[in-house]
């Protein structure tokens, strides 16, 4: 932990826009390099690899945009040898996207640098080269970008965007803050600057960056509500993975577990359920008993709704059910019931069926399991078990959503004669 940590700060300090820090011998940078047997080396070294591959992508993005402009700009020129107006704007390259560019690296930047095999020294200093050689490349980036957009100031913020891809790899969206963004260079904070990299932060699931960059904000006030805010509005434009960021951030805000279970429901509405049950046994687990009230049934539910029928019974033996409402015990017994029938488990069927009714007789829910068991022998050609079983939901459940077609199909088997009926 003490390579990523001393990363991290190290990026995040003052020096990003000052002098370079304190230099580690270049024998001692050697001497630990030469270790290319051990593992945390060659993970130092891939990182390396790495961040120079990204740098030269964005160096070069940004250099065919700088020789475009000035060659549009020569184009231009007057007769009289006045500069004229160019006739485009030169894209920041044709192939290279900032989001697409942070989104193709950040899994790679994820898997970090394993320091487990150093010693805190060569981690220290091997953390220190490691900030040295960000600082020199962040800079001449930032100076690269900063030509593009004097000579085509309409496409300063997607350089500006280009030019903090490494960056903001390095630097965790929770670590972002105010202080952050005003070590950037002052071209960079022009107002519509950041409000394109505000909008790019959002793509790339960084609210909390994007809340930095908005223009005027307080980082320490408000955010709150510019997350909720944002997170209601990406529903409804349908863009469900920045809704989410956006509510993962207000829950780590410790805004309370409203927004957890805002961010489940909507994975399960947008065809995430899994996702979503993995929310709620997080917080059966955490939670308080109120938290986990809400949370268990939910469970269950999104387990059910994701088609996967044996964590639904395993959630079902799991559940304290001295922490949930009766309600909600049955609600749970009955969909574990059905994700029995799914499997074809007869034997799981018919035990789960008997618990609902000798602990929930009255339970609406119980029309449901009758009403499968009476067609099934509607199916079987047992109508007078049928009938019986039609007559029973009548008489228990009068409430039922199914009322009017069991009302139906008794009357269809009473008229055809095949069936008498009875007490079940």
């Amino acid at each position: 932990m003490i390579l990523a940590i001393a990363l991290i700060l190290a990026l995040n300090s003052p020096t990003l826009d000052g002098g370079p820090s304190q230099d580690a011998t270049t024998e001692s940078v050697e001497v630990i390099l030469d270790q290319r047997d051990n593992p945390s080396v060659r993970s130092f070294l891939r990182r390396i690899d790495l961040f120079g591959e990204i740098t030269s992508e964005i160096e070069s993005a940004l250099e065919l945009a700088r020789s475009d402009a000035l060659m549009d700009l020569l184009d231009d020129t007057g007769r009289d040898g006045t500069p004229g107006v160019p006739a485009r704007v030169a894209p920041v390259a044709d192939d290279v996207d900032a989001v697409d560019l942070y989104l193709r690296f950040s899994p790679l930047f994820a898997e970090g640098i394993d320091p487990s095999g150093l010693s805190e020294r060569e981690a220290s200093v091997l953390a220190r080269e490691y900030g040295d050689r960000v600082r020199a490349a962040q800079t001449r980036l930032f100076e690269r970008a900063r030509s593009v957009a004097i000579a085509t100031p309409e496409q300063a913020g997607d350089a500006a965007a280009l030019t903090l891809v490494p960056l903001m790899l390095h630097v965790p969206d929770a670590v972002w803050g105010r202080q952050t963004t005003e070590e950037l260079p002052a071209w960079i904070g022009d107002a519509e600057n950041l409000r394109r990299l505000e909008r790019f932060a959002h793509r790339v699931g960084r609210p909390r960056t994007a809340f930095a960059f908005a223009s005027g904000a307080d980082f320490d006030q408000g955010m709150s509500r510019y997350l909720r805010d944002y997170s209601v509005e990406f529903i409804r434009a349908r863009r469900f993975d920045e809704a989410l960021a956006c509510l993962d951030a207000l829950a780590a805000l410790d805004a309370g577990v409203g927004p957890v279970f805002d961010a489940a429901q909507l994975e399960a509405d947008i065809g995430r359920a899994d996702n979503a049950a993995r929310r709620m046994r997080a917080l059966m687990q955490s939670g308080s008993d109120s938290v986990y009230q809400r949370a268990a049934p939910r469970a269950i539910r999104y387990a059910f709704k994701a088609g996967d029928d044996q964590a639904v019974l395993d959630l079902l033996e799991s559940l304290a059910l001295s922490r949930m409402r009766s309600s909600d015990e049955a609600t749970c017994v009955y969909i574990a019931w059905s994700s029995a029938r799914r499997l074809r488990r007869a034997d799981e069927v018919r035990q789960l069926s008997q618990r609902f009714h000798s602990s929930f007789p009255s339970h609406v829910l119980g029309a449901e399991i009758h009403f499968v068991n009476a067609m099934n022998s509607v199916t079987s050609g047992d109508y007078g078990e049928a009938l019986r079983l039609f007559e029973y939901i009548e008489y228990r459940y009068p409430g039922s959503r199914l009322i009017p077609r069991v009302a139906e199909l008794r009357d269809k088997l009473s008229s055809s004669g095949n069936a008498t009926g009875g007490e079940p």
